[in-house]
């Protein structure tokens, strides 16, 4: 992970404050960085967000945190990412130059919506997922696409996901 035992994250949707899995409420120790942006387009799967990394979209809005190794793997859990499984992985972690706000440049972690879990969403115009929401009114249980239910208070087990033997 890393050599200080922290990383930094970008987060676009609902672990940004506003959202139902806020990094703050999930993980008090977090440090926020700043406001940012990455260069994108986000997906609408009803209840949360999918981001498609892309240098020619529009910047997309979201929040850099410092969080432990364990809250990034805690996140690794919430978005169903398993770097020995990408195909199976419905979000993937990957590196990107974030814009601060306030100025200036960090790399950081963020989740890209899997090519598996990308084409069940539907494209927005939108940049900001938390204002998308709000405006969208009461948002649909949320549910990954597999059916099961997303627990808001802690990362789903590791056990074998439904859906996984169909995509064999």
């Amino acid at each position: 992970m890393t050599r200080d035992g922290r990383a930094t994250v970008f987060v676009y949707g609902t672990l940004r404050a506003g959202g139902v899995r806020a990094i703050p409420t999930l993980f008090p120790a977090a440090r926020l960085v700043g406001t940012g942006a990455v260069t994108g387009r986000l997906r609408d799967f009803g209840a949360y967000p999918g981001l498609v990394l892309d240098p020619a979209g529009p910047a997309i809005t979201g929040e850099v945190y410092e969080v432990s190794d364990s809250a990034l793997r805690a996140m690794d859990e919430i978005e169903r990412y398993d770097p020995a499984d990408e195909a199976g992985s419905y979000y993937l972690r990957r590196r990107v130059p974030v814009t601060l706000a306030a100025g200036g440049t960090v790399q950081a972690w963020t989740y890209e919506c899997g090519a598996r879990l990308r084409e069940l969403g539907s494209p927005i115009m939108a940049t900001d997922w938390i204002a998308h929401a709000r405006a969208k009114g009461e948002l649909p249980p949320e549910a990954w696409p597999d059916g099961a239910a997303i627990d808001r208070q802690a990362p789903p087990a590791r056990a074998a996901r439904p859906d996984a033997a169909s995509a064999q």
